[in-house]
């Protein structure tokens, strides 16, 4: 950077010729660094002692002749204009490198490129999944309903033999055959602790008649009906019998389909004949004639029953994920949500339990347990955030799978409630928005293409020839996912702004092996990321001649391949925002050799030069502590940048003085010397003055290193002669 100085420095010198002793008379006055603002009264006053001066002299020592030369009187004035300092920063121009400095303060090319930053945060996109059932409480089996009754020997015939036990066969009325020898007998039985009302979709009745008199009872007919809370009759089968021998039973089914029953049952014995006894037989007073009644099979139409305790629902559910090609085994949520819809048709309210025994939060599973009025329904939203699901399935040895155990049951007890067969309960489970935080398993074999066009090193500021001592370029993957991987390097390829070249490297044949990371114990830290590194170098790539061509851009294709080589691996995990990372790194020594590297600096000047300067030129003061020669252009320019002048030199920078291992020693002290001619009419037209230095390796010298600590410090001085006077 130039910078104008803010200090002068003044040179004069006073000639007086021409005098008649031949006196010479030279002034030299010196003012060092004095500030701008006392440049002016400065030199005023110093002219005026130096014209007093003169007068003193000139009348001293000259004889006023006729014959002789006027004598005529010069300043001359050495000004510094401007000073510049060039570090390696300078070199760099806005290359997107940076520079690093070891231990010896010597500097290293420093860069670092993203290449895949995967994180696999779309790996596990869990589609919503639900699971619906609708169950009817006809469905549900009413537990079979059994009733008997009797009617006694004694009830039949009364006490007609007051202590006989053996009744003779003619003797009445057992001498002849008697109709209705039972008639309108009527037995009832009570079914309400069962039921109170039921119209049958199916069942049956079944009647079983015992004949335990010691006869035989002919033309059976019996009538079976039912009272309801009303009192309202109806009849549901009559039943006929020809005959049924002593002590033997008879079964007769009923088909109940369509059919009403209350729990008020009756049965009449309308008719039972009693032949002629052609025997003798016992006289029993308890011998019974008994009716039993069995409801079974019983699935409802509609009922009025109570319903102490039955299930409805007892039913394990799987839920099966899809996770595309992953196959997992455990999972813990950031986000996700259970929602359940429950629909409840029935004229009592239910009972629900769900339980999720692989879903749990410090060990403790989800269990959902809500009751639904009658005829009322249940919309709910279960966050999932924090919970581990154990996806084995039922024997802990499936993926993706999850058991959602739902009990849905009626309790009714004392309370009998009207049920019919179109009275259901919906359920709906749903499982979504799931995120998970972490995952447990087979990853599935993804595969991932990354291509990039990436701004690259740029060292077009270089616009020399470049020659580096050395080259390392470094492609180093990290994989913080607990599963391998193949990365493929399929183009690697840089461009400058007049060529292309693609990386050519034995070790791009095959693809490079990833290994998986591993889990740590710490939660604050809970991954160990394994780290692959490639290194190209000019011993196993053309990574030099890419760098040394100055690119400007790289371009590149990768393909990542996730259990390339592990297709069955369900150990595997990854985190979410954790994935795998590869980047490259280029780290280069700066030691390099250079031919005709260009910098380039301006500055803005302002100059006033007056008519009667005859004569000047530009000194360029350079102190150099770089290992490097060096040539100066200067350019005087315009307001408009238009170049006026342009001043070379003859004169070299000279390289530092180096040391065994490079490093300067001390800097070269170098003067530029740039004379000129039109001095008044170029500077008082002269806004910038342009600085052009072409640096070049030393010949003897095949690569140098370069410090922090290299400078070149230039200091641009005006040095100007004023014609101030003539004497006639």
């Amino acid at each position: 950077m130039i910078n104008i100085d803010n200090s002068l420095f003044l040179k004069f010198t006073i000639h007086k010729s021409t005098c008649q002793l031949g006196l010479f008379a030279d002034i030299t006055l010196k003012i060092s660094y004095i500030k701008i603002s006392y440049i002016y009264r400065i030199i005023m006053k110093t002219l005026i002692r130096v014209q007093a001066l003169f007068w003193l002299l000139f009348v001293s020592s000259c004889d006023f002749k006729e014959d002789i030369d006027t004598p005529n009187w010069h300043v001359s004035g050495s000004v510094p204009l401007a000073t510049s300092s060039f570090g390696f920063d300078e070199l760099l121009g806005d290359t997107i490198m940076s520079l690093d400095t070891l231990g010896d303060k010597s500097l290293v090319f420093v860069y670092q490129q993203d290449l895949v930053d995967y994180n696999f945060n779309d790996l596990i996109e869990p589609a919503s999944v639900s699971i619906q059932r609708t169950d009817n409480l006809g469905n549900v089996d009413i537990n079979d309903v059994s009733l008997h009754e009797s009617l006694t020997f004694e009830d039949v015939v009364g006490n007609i033999f007051a202590d006989g036990t053996f009744v003779p066969a003619g003797t009445p009325p057992f001498n002849q055959s008697t109709n209705s020898f039972i008639d309108g007998v009527q037995l009832d039985y009570d079914a309400s602790s069962s039921f109170q009302e039921i119209l049958f979709a199916n069942g049956m009745v079944e009647i079983n008649i015992f004949n335990g008199f010691p006869f035989t009872l002919t033309n059976l007919s019996l009538l079976l009906k039912s009272t309801n809370s009303l009192g309202q009759s109806s009849i549901v089968e009559i039943i006929s019998v020809d005959e049924i021998l002593p002590n033997q039973s008879i079964t007769e089914e009923i088909n109940m389909q369509g059919k009403k029953l209350s729990s008020s049952i009756e049965v009449v014995i309308l008719n039972a004949d009693l032949p002629a006894v052609q025997t003798d037989f016992t006289v029993d007073y308890f011998a019974e004639f008994e009716v039993s009644i069995l409801i079974k099979d019983i699935e409802i139409q509609n009922a009025i029953v109570e319903v102490p305790y039955k299930e409805l629902v007892n039913k394990d559910s799987i839920i099966d994920f899809d996770f595309g090609h992953a196959s997992l085994n455990r999972m813990l949520l950031e986000d996700g949500e259970l929602s359940m819809s429950i629909s409840n048709n029935i004229n009592t309210s239910i009972h629900l339990e769900i339980s999720v025994p692989g879903a749990s939060v410090d060990g403790v599973p989800l269990q959902i347990l809500r009751e639904i009025p009658a005829s009322d329904d249940l919309d709910e939203l279960i966050s999932l955030v924090g919970y581990e699901l154990d996806l084995g399935g039922l024997d802990g040895f499936q993926s993706n799978q999850l058991i959602v155990q739902t009990k849905v049951w009626v309790d009714s007890t004392n309370v009998p409630i009207q049920v019919d067969i179109l009275d259901e309960v919906s359920t709906t489970i749903t499982v979504d928005n799931m995120t998970p935080s972490v995952a447990w398993g087979f990853l599935g074999q993804d595969t991932i293409v990354e291509s990039q066009e990436v701004d690259f090193l740029n060292l077009s500021t270089f616009n020399g020839d470049l020659d580096f001592e050395f080259v390392d370029v470094k492609l180093i993957t990290e994989n913080y996912v607990g599963a391998s991987a193949e990365l493929k390097v399929q183009r690697f390829e840089s461009f400058s702004e007049s060529s292309s070249i693609e990386l050519k490297s034995s070790l791009l044949s095959e693809p490079f092996d990833i290994v998986p990371a591993q889990e740590s114990s710490n939660p604050k830290m809970p991954i160990i990321a394994s780290s692959t590194e490639i290194v190209f170098d000019e011993t196993n790539s053309n990574i030099d001649k890419i760098i040394e061509s100055k690119p400007n851009q790289l371009a590149f294709d990768l393909e990542l391949i996730l259990n390339a080589q592990n297709p069955f691996q369900n150990d595997g995990f990854f985190y979410t925002n954790y994935g795998v990372h590869s980047e490259l790194q280029v780290e280069i020594p700066v030691s390099f050799n250079v031919s005709d590297l260009l910098l380039q600096d301006t500055a803005e000047v302002s100059l006033s030069v007056p008519e009667k300067a005859i004569d000047g030129s530009f000194s360029v003061v350079v102190e150099n502590s770089f290992p490097f020669e060096a040539g100066i252009k200067l350019q005087l320019l315009n307001r408009g940048n238009l170049v006026l002048q342009e001043l070379t030199s003859t004169d070299r920078v000279l390289a530092s003085d180096l040391n065994s291992v490079g490093e300067t020693i001390r800097p070269t002290q170098s003067v530029l010397e740039y004379p000129f001619e039109n001095l008044n009419v170029i500077l008082n037209r002269t806004k910038k003055i342009a600085l052009e230095i072409t640096i070049n390796t030393p010949e003897n010298a095949e690569f140098v290193k370069l410090y922090s600590n290299n400078t070149i410090e230039l200091t641009i001085i005006g040095n100007f002669k004023n014609h101030l006077f003539d004497y006639p």
